[in-house]
């Protein structure tokens, strides 16, 4: 019996099969994951109350009251060099500066092309050890269109060549762990902070990151510390 070659026509059409079905299932089991309910809560989970194979989405404190205005009209006016925002600060900062007024059809034509759109919501930011998370609502195109999941970032400050910036480590999209993977994480929190810097007023953080000594998270806030001058 002839055995097939590695160029048998026969052959190469059994494999080109397998690999079209091995990218198909994949696709579908990713919307699968998206598509799988993300349990909410406003307050940390004990051990006992997180259910295997489940994800969470653990919003930041937004209530109380807060100094956070204040608090930025020193920092933008030279008056102090360091700035401590608590988890209420940058949310309340959040809803007042990050709600934009947009149109739902007005989505960006940058955002792969209507596969992700970051919808006109404020950022939530919960202090998580020594990093941040970030989260905000996503408008699914393609296969899920019309869905809207929750897109939740965590990460840290580092000094990098342009100076001090968040750096994304780990994510979710829904339920799916897409925001881990290094090109996709990369992809999806640059349309975040592209998302952010259409916001009110807020033209002066990029200058601000410029000039940064330091960003950490100190006793549960955000510690930003500025260059001395010189």
């Amino acid at each position: 019996m002839k055995k097939n070659e590695p160029n048998d026509p026969s052959l190469i059409l059994v494999l080109f099969i397998g690999f079209l079905s091995f990218c198909i299932g994949g696709i579908l089991g990713v919307a699968s994951l998206i598509s799988l309910p993300v349990v909410e809560s406003t307050k940390a989970l004990e051990p006992d109350e997180i259910e295997p194979g489940t994800v969470y989405y653990i919003k930041g404190q937004q209530s109380g009251r807060t100094a956070w205005r204040a608090k930025e009209d020193a920092w933008r006016a030279g008056m102090v060099d360091v700035l401590r925002l608590s988890e209420p600060e940058l949310n309340q900062w959040s809803r007042d500066r990050l709600d934009i007024d947009e149109s739902p059809d007005a989505k960006d034509a940058s955002d792969l092309e209507g596969t992700f759109h970051f919808l006109p919501s404020a950022v939530n930011f919960r202090v998580v050890e020594d990093g941040l998370q970030l989260a905000t609502k996503i408008e699914l195109g393609g296969y899920l269109k019309d869905k809207t999941v929750i897109y939740q970032v965590t990460g840290r400050f580092e000094d990098s060549a342009h100076g001090i910036r968040f750096v994304p480590l780990s994510g979710n999209i829904g339920a799916a762990p897409l925001g881990s993977i290094p090109v996709v994480r990369d992809l999806l929190f640059g349309l975040l902070t592209k998302r952010i810097s259409k916001g009110a007023d807020v033209d002066w953080l990029g200058e601000s990151l410029d000039n940064l000594e330091s960003a950490e998270i100190a006793e549960g806030k955000l510690v930003l510390r500025r260059k001395a001058e010189g």
